[in-house]
């Protein structure tokens, strides 16, 4: 809206309003589209993570729970998954693969992070009567969503408490020690991020943080990580930094096709197999489990059981808080980004190409205002990536970044506009005449014309500021009423008084240009800077 309303108001370019105006109201036809079609018994909330909309999910005529769709994507679903519905094939794979860990040991305490809307702690409440369990969920509405809708109510239950805090942070906060410690799901979903900006999600599966988390398990404790595989490398860099944190290969357990989930079960002690669990050797899972397609390498299917170590890799990158991207192939820019920047790039040019009056190259400052430019899109990138580390992902981390940095660019003009004292000077082009501040169009002198543009010849000079905007304002109203009359030179292509219109603006933006080389200097040392850290950074974090 604040374009539109520029370009209503700036003289000589509202023809142009509909470059703008269209994608203006496509977005805005798309947004008010979505908002008012909603499917029957669907709800949508609102959480500083995500919009989450919420349908029930029926089996047959039974509604066994809801469906959690953030952001159009299904992220989770709050199941009836207690023995109510035990015959259905959906139903019991799940419940099989919720109580596995329970398989192996019978907690007095249990800790689930990526606690969601309740499955997890619902499964350990059914397993283990009487334990106490620490529910952790960060997405405070997905949490609520939990107690209100899950059909078995877990977090009602007085031995669970539920913290809304990231996996991370609550277990640098806390020194307790429990039996089991339960990953549920945590952003398992899809193959996703490297399509998104920063995702703490990532730093859950490094090694410092399964350090943390076998720190906080008690003599003999078992942690449990479930995981829906879309390729076999991620699941070989789970199993590689389970087996370098725990210092043995973890017990790996794949679901069925219903199931949906693979689950890493590793210890202090060596776990031993459950008593007649099938298992999945190798020719079985390179025939049935190995993805054969373009798009995906891991499949579920029909078979489950407990998969042969010797199917992983033990080569696998080792996922660390230098290089904690467990979603990205290899230490490159992805193909995607790269399409992205390279579409972005080609639609500004055409846009300013299309847009702005034509830019002279040879001009430094124009040069100056592009290093600038680049300065602070090296700013506020680790900005926002860095803040979102420390206080989540959310529209209000974002909001605060880009709105700080947009303060700090307006503080920064004013600055210079205001304050008498800076060591600038006016780049408005001199003339050894005053012959354009006394009449009420330019001369000839100082305008030429050259390229199809109209513009000031580098021989005229206002000698002081208040001439230069006196004679603006008369030439600019000079010009509009030549314009309006329809006698303005047409030498230009654009008519006369347009084109004057446009310089004369050009011109008073032009004024407040700085000319000292150390502002050049500084910017461009700035942009260096700024690239040739992010260029030692990438270097520091290849591998040998």
């Amino acid at each position: 809206m604040g374009l539109v309303a520029y370009l209503l108001l700036s003289d000589g370019i509202r023809p142009r309003l509909i470059v703008a105006a269209v994608p203006l109201v496509a977005v805005v036809a798309v947004v008010f589209t979505d908002a008012i079609i909603r499917p029957e018994g669907v709800s949508r909330h609102w959480s500083p993570y995500y919009e989450i909309e919420v349908e029930p999910i029926r089996r047959g005529t039974e509604q066994v729970g809801y469906d959690i769709i953030v952001n159009k994507d299904s992220h989770q679903q709050a199941l009836d998954l207690s023995d109510r519905y035990a015959g259905d094939p959906l139903i019991a794979s799940r419940q099989h693969l919720y109580e596995l860990p329970y398989a192996l040991i019978q907690p007095r305490r249990v800790l689930v992070v990526g606690a969601g809307t309740g499955n997890d702690v619902a499964a350990a409440l059914r397993a283990a009567p009487g334990a106490t369990v620490d529910a952790v969920e960060i997405d405070p509405v997905i949490a609520r969503l939990g107690r209100e809708l899950h059909p078995e109510r877990p977090y009602d239950n007085p031995n669970v408490r539920v913290h809304i805090d990231d996996a991370r942070s609550f277990l640098q906060k806390s020194d307790e020690e429990y039996d089991l410690i339960v990953f549920g799901f945590l952003d398992s979903h899809r193959l996703f991020s490297q399509m998104s900006s920063v995702r703490m999600d990532n730093y859950v599966y490094t090694r410092e943080n399964f350090e943390s988390v076998r720190d906080h398990l008690a003599p003999g404790g078992v942690v449990a990580v479930t995981f829906t595989v879309h390729e076999k490398w991620i699941a070989d860099r789970i199993f590689t930094v389970m087996k370098h944190v725990f210092g043995r290969a973890p017990l790996v357990y794949q679901g069925n096709a219903n199931a949906w989930g693979t689950t890493f079960l590793a210890g202090d002690d060596a776990l031993p197999r459950p008593p007649g669990a099938a298992a999945i050797d190798r020719p079985t899972f390179d025939a049935q489990l190995l993805g054969r397609g373009e798009r995906r390498t891991w499949q579920y299917t029909g078979v489950e059981g407990f998969i042969d170590p010797a199917v992983f890799s033990a080569r696998e990158v080792l996922l660390t808080d230098e290089w904690p991207y467990l979603y990205m192939r290899s230490r490159s820019v992805p193909d995607n980004y790269l399409i992205v920047l390279i579409l972005t790039v080609l639609v500004s040019l055409a846009a300013v190409w299309r847009m702005v009056p034509r830019i002279d190259f040879r001009r430094p400052s124009n040069w100056n205002f592009f290093l600038l430019g680049a300065a602070f899109a090296l700013l506020e990138t680790p900005g926002i990536t860095e803040l979102a580390l420390v206080f989540g992902s959310t529209w209000i981390t974002n909001s605060i970044v880009i709105s700080a940095i947009l303060l700090m660019i307006l503080l920064a003009n004013l600055l210079v506009v205001r304050s008498s004292g800076l060591p600038l000077r006016w780049s408005t082009p001199r003339s050894p005449r005053r012959c354009c501040s006394t009449t009420s169009s330019p001369c000839g002198r100082c305008w030429s014309s050259g390229s199809g543009h109209r513009s000031l010849s580098p021989a005229c000079r206002w000698p002081d500021r208040s001439s230069f905007q006196e004679s603006s304002s008369r030439a600019g109203s000079s010009a509009r009423r030549e314009h309006q009359l329809g006698t303005g030179s047409e030498s230009d292509g654009r008519g006369g008084g347009r084109a004057l219109g446009v310089r004369v603006a050009r011109g008073r933006a032009a004024r407040a240009l700085p000319r000292r080389p150390l502002f050049y200097a500084l910017s461009f040392v700035f942009t260096f800077g700024g690239v040739s850290g992010r260029f030692a950074e990438r270097l520091r974090e290849a591998p040998a």
